[in-house]
């Protein structure tokens, strides 16, 4: 609870808008319950371990979302282009970037 308020506050002086970094919280708490709910399904227990990839788990999914919503409120100053143009745009453009630096991450704990 308490690490969702911290990310509240970096993503709110972040991003600037608070109904955007509500929308990063909620994002990383449904994250981290469908992680643990994996962990039970898969019959894990919480140990050093699976604490260790809950918290890489919300680490990167921070970085992901909060580059991507970074990149739709700057775009948000064209006022010409609607929000589904810079939902699309925010995937073309820095979508790519995301996904190999999470790639990357995720190879580099491969054993």
């Amino acid at each position: 609870m308490y690490a969702l308020l911290v990310i509240f506050v970096f993503s709110v002086a972040v991003l600037g808008h608070i109904r955007y970094s509500l929308l990063v919280c909620l994002l990383i708490a449904m994250v981290d319950a469908e992680v643990m709910g994996f962990i039970h399904f898969w019959g894990l227990r919480l140990n050093t371990v699976t604490a260790v990839q809950l918290i890489m788990a919300a680490g990167i999914i921070t970085d992901m979302i909060v580059h991507i919503v970074h990149y739709f409120v700057a775009v948000q100053k064209d006022r010409r282009m609607g929000k589904v143009d810079r939902i699309v745009n925010a995937g073309s453009e820095i979508g790519p970037s995301v996904l190999f630096a999470s790639l990357t991450t995720f190879i580099g704990v491969l054993p």
